[in-house]
């Protein structure tokens, strides 16, 4: 059951277990599959081949990315929509069927995300406080696969204008996002707030007993309740549902 978590800023849900251990075995093995990664020996670099369905993966500030749905055009944050692979959504394990489900999406027209965004974070690798922005309709689903990392939100410093922000140094919350585990953030979470992941190779149990979902029972029982917990190779599924698409002819 996706629950609401406490805390300084609302918007935020989450669901421990979303899939079970064989759906997430079955994407990670899906998702380098149609990743396209082949290994340039002459080179030794990685080389990424595009699959009809999706970019492929890209190396992109130190990490990889990819993504399925479409591309978003930047002027007009319009999609060019492509299909998505069918793990995603026609054959198992169904998981846009399973968002849908959630009815986080039932005003929008597909009532389900229509571009996903794959990011690999390798031990030690994390991503700056950053704003999806308003391509989007403001709700957004990520899935955790491989292992678990903190999500810490951010604020701006008073009253912040487009031309000179400055962010707060210290989060205002964070939450602890567990392998296999849903977090939803809308309303003032997606809005009004920053979300970032600090580049470190474990998590404290001080750091992690500091998440308001932690703090609030909301996470599994799997979840060690006083020890350092080790990051591992994570691949995230950012979902999310772009309003306005291009009609294809």
């Amino acid at each position: 059951m996706l629950s609401a978590v406490p805390g300084p800023v609302e918007g935020l849900s989450y669901l421990p277990d979303f899939i079970s251990i064989a759906d997430e075995a079955h994407l990670l093995s899906k998702i380098e599959e149609i990743g396209g990664v082949e290994l340039d020996s002459a080179a030794g670099q990685r080389i990424y081949r595009d699959r009809g369905t999706c970019a492929g993966w890209k190396d992109l500030n130190g990490r990889r990315s990819m993504y399925f749905g479409g591309t978003i055009l930047p002027r007009t944050s319009t999609l060019v929509p492509v299909a998505m692979p069918p793990f995603m959504q026609a054959s198992y394990p169904h998981i846009l069927d399973k968002i849908a489900q959630l009815g986080l999406y039932d005003t929008c027209k597909t009532s389900r995300p229509n571009h996903v965004l794959l990011n690999e974070y390798l031990p030690g690798q994390g991503i700056a406080a950053h704003e999806d922005g308003d391509a989007y309709h403001p709700v957004v689903c990520t899935l955790s696969l491989g292992s678990g990392t903190i999500l810490e939100l951010y604020e701006y410093e008073g009253q912040a204008t487009e031309e000179a922000r400055t962010i707060l140094p210290d989060p205002i919350m964070s939450i602890y996002a567990e392998r296999r585990s849903l977090l939803v953030l809308s309303g003032a979470a997606y809005t009004a707030c920053l979300h970032g992941i600090a580049a470190r190779q474990v998590d404290s149990a001080e750091q992690i007993q500091r998440c308001a979902n932690v703090r609030a029972g909301l996470t599994s029982s799997a979840l060690p309740a006083s020890q350092d917990v080790d990051r591992r190779r994570r691949v995230s599924l950012t979902m999310r549902h772009v309003p306005k698409v291009k009609r294809l002819l």
